[in-house]
């Protein structure tokens, strides 16, 4: 397990430039609050701010720059049932282990996810699902499942045997 997070965190920089060929505009202001009112929404609102770390890496901006994405990225995720002090290092290994999932399949297009509410919807191919939150503050936000969040570890480990899809960047 140990030996897993140490070539997650090595392979940081490596997995956030896995959607190169990926047009998605993620909010251009820390100010504009997360948009997860529906499940493209929540999608287009996660890539779009890993590309955003992505681009700030590449171009070895401090990490004041982008600390929002970061923050921003782990609000796509219900990570009610981790306890609070891991909160924070769960949903970045989350964020990075998808990356590197959606490296491997073949992404969605944007306008085949649901972009109206009562929809919950899971990646084709695997079983990640973003679903609405029913109850407590987040009531009525599409989030990536606790669920989901709960597996991504074994879905990442399956992943790894998969040759990346044309056109993402492969880690080193």
């Amino acid at each position: 397990m140990k030996s897993d997070q140490i070539q997650i965190k090595r392979a940081l920089a490596a997995l956030l430039v896995i959607f190169l060929g990926t047009a998605v505009m993620a909010a251009q202001s820390p100010l504009e609050p997360v948009d997860t009112s529906n499940p493209r929404n929540t999608y287009l609102t996660f890539i779009g701010n890993m590309e955003q770390i992505r681009e700030a890496l590449e171009n070895d901006r401090p990490r004041e720059e982008y600390e929002y994405s970061i923050e921003r990225v782990m609000l796509c995720f219900n990570l009610d049932e981790v306890a609070p002090a891991e909160q924070s290092d769960v949903g970045k290994t989350t964020a990075l282990q998808l990356m590197e999932i959606l490296g491997r399949i073949e992404l969605p297009v944007p306008e085949d996810i649901p972009g109206t509410e009562a929809a919950n919807w899971a990646i084709p191919v695997i079983s990640i699902k973003i679903e609405i939150i029913t109850d407590g503050e987040r009531s009525g936000e599409y989030l990536f499942s606790a669920e989901s969040v709960k597996r991504m570890h074994d879905f990442y480990k399956r992943s790894l045997t998969m040759p990346y899809r044309s056109g993402a960047w492969e880690k080193a």
